[in-house]
């Protein structure tokens, strides 16, 4: 394990960078300890696997630093910044074998390469590599400069290559929009739409309340909620229907003949009774989905989504 210690108050910083009563690094459980050279940086060998605790004292500093599951053969370097009794775990990169792992701030970002630079670490990203915040799914462009993450991946060198990506701290803004749903293209889950010139994306993530992303039409009043991203979209992580025009807010019943049959059971679209009905999952066949057909006079129970469409819950 090597590492660099650096000290969040003026006095220790200049003890720290002297090499001058240098802050004392032990495993606790164990009789393995080092100090703190000139720079702050620090050595300790034969670091037992397992949780591994790490106590920081001097330099006007004293507090623990918890690494989980350290194994026998790993390759530890971090870099700790302490004031008080804060140790804050600024960067880590773990290596065993071929196998990495790396925490940091996102020093540099090139999308077209797809590569991010972490510490002083490159991180080469493949394309369908795991990106999340949380239960959200990224985009690369969505891990901008100043965003911390942690990295999975394979080792060579100074370079990682990444499976997996989990974004701690995006750094985008948060933003909170209303309007009228426009320009309505994609395929659930999928989708964007535009608020006058401003433009949003779902994606599998997004959270749909009172409605669902079949429901996204042109027309429907919505509220979103989501990430900023570095080209001025929105990346919705809650998309609200609201107002007279959004679903759930008129429940239809009406009989008539199935014309333009398309799609797959349960989501399947067809003309009926000069409406367009959309079924999906969540509706009840009850004569079967896959005996539809046109010519069929059917009945149906379903939620305006505004322009003569209609989201059924219930065919016969």
């Amino acid at each position: 394990m090597t590492g660099t210690v650096t000290s969040g108050s003026p006095a220790g910083l200049r003890l720290l960078d002297a090499g001058l009563g240098g802050m004392k690094i032990s495993v606790v459980g164990t009789a393995l300890s080092t100090t703190t050279g000139s720079g702050g940086g620090f050595q300790l060998h034969g670091v037992p696997p397992g949780l591994v605790r790490l106590l920081f004292e001097g330099a006007g500093a004293s507090g623990t630093l918890d690494l989980d599951d350290v194994s026998e053969t790993e390759e530890i370097s971090l870099s700790v910044v302490v004031s008080g009794s804060t140790i804050e775990l600024a960067g880590q990169e773990r290596v065993t074998g071929s196998q990495a792992q790396l925490e940091g701030r996102v020093i540099s970002a090139d999308y077209p390469a797809r590569t991010l630079v972490v510490g002083t670490t490159t991180v080469v990203v493949p394309e369908g590599v795991s990106i999340t915040n949380g239960f959200r799914e990224l985009e690369l462009t969505d891990v901008i400069v100043g965003a911390r993450v942690h990295v999975k991946g394979s080792s060579s060198g100074d370079t990682i290559t990444a499976t997996s990506i989990i974004v701690q701290q995006t750094g985008l803004e948060r933003v909170t929009v209303n309007g009228v749903a426009s320009d309505v293209v994609g395929v659930c889950p999928d989708v964007t739409f535009k608020f006058g010139s401003l433009a949003l994306a779902v994606n599998g993530s997004t959270i749909f309340v009172k409605g669902t992303c079949s429901d996204l039409e042109s027309g429907v009043s919505l509220e979103a909620k989501g990430f900023r991203r570095t080209d001025g979209s929105v990346l919705a992580t809650m998309v609200k229907f609201k107002g007279d025009s959004g679903p759930g807010n008129k429940t239809v019943e009406f009989t008539g003949v199935i014309s333009a049959l398309s799609g797959t059971c349960p989501a399947r679209t067809f003309q009926a009774a000069g409406r367009e009905v959309k079924t999906n999952g969540s509706t009840t066949f009850l004569t079967p989905c896959a005996t539809l057909a046109n010519g069929q006079t059917v009945d149906v129970k379903g939620k305006e989504t505004g322009s003569g469409k209609v989201t059924a819950t219930q065919v016969q």
